[in-house]
């Protein structure tokens, strides 16, 4: 059996017309509005400096011609394409340093790179192509399945809601694979529903399409099956019994082409999949995210992966309730007036209906609302249901909004289908209005953005303070700048990462700093590792700090480190990276550290002896608020190279 609000005619216990009837004129003009609305939201994002996911994708794809190794490059060597496909390839090294085959994302923004400059808005742009798209889709999908209103209510909730902004303005591959999801349902709904065998032919090839591209994009997002197969489930148990037996035939047959399909294409990366699972397996006790994993941990992630839409959901059936009784006095008051006697009420009450308006055979006609909302339910939970038991089965934390960013699109189908039960057009709008009003607004707060959704970084920042360091003569010639990269692939060089795509992988991990955003004068530069690994037992007076024993703080490090007396660390706002780092420089120089907080109007120094460990304090470092440590910072040898080197 299933729920009551999913087989009766109207949801909340209150009268309201049939799904499909339309209360919306011109439905196609108000499309373009939204999507002009989208794009005005987007596109001041453009232009925004790259975040730290969009380095890979960039260096994938271009480098700055001539270049010198291991120095950032000057201002005048040309950002450039890479040399070809191939080239695209090759660098196409995340995750773990392991090469991707098919970098369909990559191949993809080369194309773009050949055409137009390479800048921000450049690189975004598919994804936000992507967006608009993702816009126009959920609009055919609310259409289908519960006519103008609620495609249109779909439409705009897409068009505002903070995932969909922020992804559809990222270089990075979740906005398209956003659209992949939204077209996998349109195809489902084709294969469930099509009413002539080839359309329900071209659903399948469409489905397993859609499928495939989700793969390519991320393979992680492919969690939303869990969402199909519960749409092919509602089906079976209310058309499955009326359908006839060539009808039933016709769709298993779409939907074994969507199966074969999905699986022809995927399988070229397989190989791939299995190489970064295995490498995963090898690496498991580094790469788990020791969280707290407690009821309270994720209620927290739950809720703000999903408080856009809880928020705009409550305030969304507060101001339904409301507007559904005050059209309940108004026309009592107005049957009071007239004098219309109790027993004529349902005829008063209904709305006028639109046949023009009505759903052809090809979609789930009278029951369509009820479809809308089950595969947005669906949609919305059943992914994250599925992650968070993938956590607990093989502990691998993969719970974060830029992987599950798709799913806030079932809350928008959700929301779509209660704004479209209103029982008249000026309901309709105004529940409508207070949802997109409710997301839009939830938008400028920080946890409308879920957990992890995106990454900061500093690279155009450090650039100009490289440049303002140098105009006030603090730089030297021989001045070395350490990098504390973003990327975790940093953690597992040397010693991990495949032998064949080291060199990749050591010349990503500085991307940010030499490519889009590079200062005047070339420096070496020495990427540290990003060192993100927490334990219980490594704690220091800020509390739990980064383990460094680890391939990339060894010997080969120190060997790089060595030969030079001033660094330069310009990743900024981490002392509680320096409090572990700083000790193992000392010790791997042996010498005492001289530590320089440059500050627009003061400097702030405090030394670091030999000797220390990660558990004792350092003056000047633990006593000092962290904002302080946006500053560039200078690191010394006290004692003159060469006096204590071995």
């Amino acid at each position: 059996m299933l729920p009551a609000f999913l087989v009766e005619p109207t949801p909340l216990g209150h009268a309201g017309p049939p799904a499909t009837v339309s209360l919306v004129r011109r439905p196609r003009l108000w499309l373009l509005l939204i999507l002009l609305l989208s794009l005005w939201l987007r596109l001041p994002k453009l232009t925004a400096p790259l975040q730290q996911d969009e380095y890979g994708p960039l260096y994938a794809v271009a480098e700055r011609a001539g270049a010198p190794p291991g120095l950032t490059p000057p201002p005048s060597a040309p950002l450039v394409p890479v040399a070809g496909w191939d080239e695209v390839r090759a660098r196409s090294v995340l995750p773990y340093g392991i090469t991707n085959p098919l970098p369909v994302y990559h191949y993809l923004l080369y194309a773009v790179v050949q055409l137009l400059p390479i800048t921000e808005w450049a690189l975004r742009l598919p994804s936000l192509l992507a967006g608009l798209g993702c816009v126009v889709a959920v609009y055919v999908l609310g259409r289908w399945l519960a006519g103008p209103t609620a495609g249109l209510a779909g439409a705009l909730l897409t068009a505002v809601e903070p995932m969909q902004v922020a992804v559809s303005t990222m270089a990075r591959p979740y906005a398209l694979a956003n659209l992949a999801c939204v077209l996998s349902f349109l195809a489902l709904i084709g294969v469930l529903y099509g009413r002539r065998p080839g359309a329900v032919a071209a659903a399948g090839l469409g489905l397993g399409g859609a499928v495939a591209l989700i793969a390519w994009m991320n393979p992680v997002l492919l969690l939303v099956g869990a969402a199909h197969a519960a749409l092919v489930a509602y089906w079976l148990l209310t058309r499955a019994r009326t359908e006839p037996r060539a009808g039933l035939c016709v769709r298993g047959l779409g939907l074994g082409l969507a199966g074969v399909v999905a699986v022809l294409l995927v399988w070229p990366l397989l190989g791939y999949l299995g190489a970064v699972s295995r490498f995963y397996a090898a690496h498991r006790d580094y790469l788990i995210w020791f969280g707290p994993s407690n009821l309270m941990f994720w209620s927290i992630f739950v809720y703000k992966h999903n408080s856009t839409f809880l928020v705009a959901g409550l305030i969304g059936v507060v101001v339904a309730g409301l507007e559904r009784a005050r059209c309940k006095v108004r026309e009592a008051a107005r049957r009071a007036a007239a004098g219309v006697p109790a027993a004529k009420e349902a005829k008063v009450l209904a709305p006028p209906t639109e046949p023009s308006s009505q759903p052809s055979e090809a979609t789930p006609g009278a029951r369509g609302s009820r479809v809308l909302l089950w595969l947005g339910l669906c949609w919305l939970v059943l992914p994250q249901v599925a992650a968070v038991v993938l956590y607990y089965v093989n502990d691998q934390s993969t719970y974060l909004s830029r992987y599950y960013s798709y799913t806030p699109l079932g809350g928008i189908c959700v929301l779509a289908y209660l704004a479209a039960r209103m029982p008249s057009a000026g309901t309709q709008l105004t529940v409508t209005a207070a949802l997109a009003l409710a997301t839009g607004l939830w938008g400028l707060r920080q946890d409308s953005r879920g957990t992890v959704l995106t990454t900061g970084t500093q690279p155009s920042a450090i650039a100009r303070k490289l440049d303002e360091l140098e105009d006030q003569g603090l730089l030297r010639p021989d001045d070395v700048l350490l990098f504390r990269s973003g990327f975790l692939e940093a953690d597992f060089l040397p010693g991990a990462i495949p032998p064949a795509n080291r060199d990749h992988i050591e010349r990503l991990t500085t991307t940010p700093v030499t490519t889009l955003y590079v200062a005047r004068t070339p420096r070496p530069i020495i990427p540290l590792s990003f060192s993100h690994y927490r334990s219980e037992r490594d704690w220091t007076p800020l509390g739990p700090f980064y383990r460094q024993r680890r391939w990339f703080y060894g010997p080969e490090l120190a060997a790089k480190l060595r030969p030079h007396d001033r660094f330069w660390f310009v990743s900024g706002n981490r002392p509680d990276f320096l409090a572990c780092f700083l000790p193992w420089l000392a010790d791997s120089l042996k010498s005492e550290l001289r530590v320089s907080v440059i500050r627009p109007t003061t400097r702030v120094q405090f030394d670091v002896p030999v000797g220390l460990k990660p558990s004792d304090p350092i003056k000047g470092l633990h006593d000092r608020p962290a904002a302080d440590f946006a500053y560039p910072i200078l690191i010394e040898r006290k004692s003159p190279r060469g006096a204590s080197d071995p």
